[in-house]
């Protein structure tokens, strides 16, 4: 059941990094207002990743959050290719959930 939970608890993370990075992505904000999406989308990126690695879960899962959280870290340090960093963020993201729910 913990593994479970802790599956569960990286999966809400995910959902979470990704709607903070879909919300960094958007032209309406100002910087500060992106600077706070992404650092929580990097809080959440790493939360994921430290609920699985405890345990030992999903390691094909932790790799690209893992890729994702340094591509948020650049964003959020730089504004070169930012854009382009965010969505291969989100796409990792998505990778990483999917191998999440295939190997329950």
């Amino acid at each position: 059941i913990a593994s479970f939970l802790r599956v569960l608890n990286a999966l809400e993370n995910i959902r979470a990094s990704v709607d903070a990075l879909t919300r960094a992505g958007s032209a309406r904000l100002d910087d500060a207002q992106r600077r706070s999406e992404l650092e929580q989308a990097l809080a959440d990126t790493r939360d994921a990743i430290r609920v699985l690695a405890e345990a030992g879960l999903h390691p094909a899962a932790i790799a690209p959050l893992q890729q994702a959280h340094r591509l948020i870290r650049r964003a959020l340090h730089g504004w070169y290719a930012r854009a382009q960093r965010i969505e291969q963020a989100i796409e990792l993201h998505r990778k990483a959930r999917a191998e999440l729910i295939a190997g329950t």
